[in-house]
């Protein structure tokens, strides 16, 4: 049987967040280890956890833009500004 087209972008998708979620962890653990390494109040503490969301949404806004450029792969064509709205639909295409 051949595997669906979309498969391994799914299983690529499914190890990066549970990579992200492993990592989430194994930083959340050790926070109090951290803070008394760098002998940190809890006010810098939480000055440090808040710079660290502002740099994620920070790279998000950076790259959403180049997203929104990007290069259909599966039809090989640009979408010219048509957003997810412009993908046509197929009977079988999984989403």
């Amino acid at each position: 049987m051949k595997p669906h087209p979309d498969s391994r972008s799914r299983l690529s998708v499914l190890a990066g967040f549970f990579g992200n979620g492993a990592i989430f962890a194994t930083w959340v653990v050790r926070i109090p280890e951290f803070q008394t390494r760098h002998e940190l109040g809890e006010g810098s503490l939480g000055l440090v956890l808040l710079c660290g969301d502002a740099g994620t949404m920070a790279a998000l806004a950076a790259t959403s833009g180049l997203i929104g450029r990007g290069i259909d792969r599966r039809h090989g064509n640009r979408r010219h500004g048509h957003g997810w709205r412009g993908r046509r639909r197929f009977r079988g295409d999984g989403w």
